[in-house]
This record gives structure tokens, sequence and C-alpha cells, in this order.
């Protein structure tokens, strides 16, 4: 059975994201270093695009509409001086629909019939 993937920033759904920023601070604090610089900026950007698909219950056969998420990020990095590098990702995950249960959102997959 496939499982439910939970849309938190320390989820395993954002591990690309944190590995990300991991590096990004990284490479930051390097440079300030390197270049005695003593400001700099980490920018995290998130935008959420949701597809309306349509699915059967696989359960009662019946026709669903629900909407399959698309998570993409940047994360992008300034010294005091001048624009750093960035990085980019998407969390997207095909033949899934968003759920909200007990408070939670959660990317859910559709299970084959």
């Amino acid at each position: 059975m496939k499982e439910d993937m939970l849309l938190s920033i320390s989820s395993d759904a954002f591990i690309d994201v944190r590995g990300s920023f991991d590096r990004i601070l990284e490479t930051v604090l390097k440079k300030m270093e390197i270049r005695d610089s003593d400001k700099a900026a980490i920018t995290l950007d998130i935008g959420i695009t949701l597809e309306n698909v349509k699915t059967t219950d696989t359960a009662t056969g019946e026709v669903l509409n629900v909407k399959n998420p698309e998570i993409k990020y940047s994360i992008k990095h300034k010294l005091d001086y001048k624009a750093g590098e960035t990085e980019t990702g998407s969390i997207r995950k095909a033949d899934s629909y968003l759920v909200c249960e007990n408070g939670q959102w959660k990317i859910r997959p559709i299970e084959d019939g």
C-alpha cells in the first residue's frame, strides 16, 4: 500500500529543500569567512500549484475530482556586495492528491484499481 506524504517542512516531502538549504548555508558561511563579510541573506521561496484531476475511488468506483499539488522551491543567497548561487527544485507526485486529515495536509497516492 502506498503511503501519504505529510506536508511539513520537517517531513520527508521537504528533504530535498532542507538539503539544498544546508548546501546554500554552508556556501554562504564559507564565502563570508573567506571574504571577511559580515552580512548575507538567504531567501527560500516556495510556490504551490494545484491541478484539478479526476480519479476513480477503487473501493466504490465513484469518480472523484481531486487536487494534485506541485510544490516548487528556490533558495537564493546574497552576500552584502554581490549575488550568489541559486538552487531550485520541485516536489510533485504523479497520481496523487491533496488531503487534510486531523489538521495535517498530506499528498495521498491514488491507489491503482
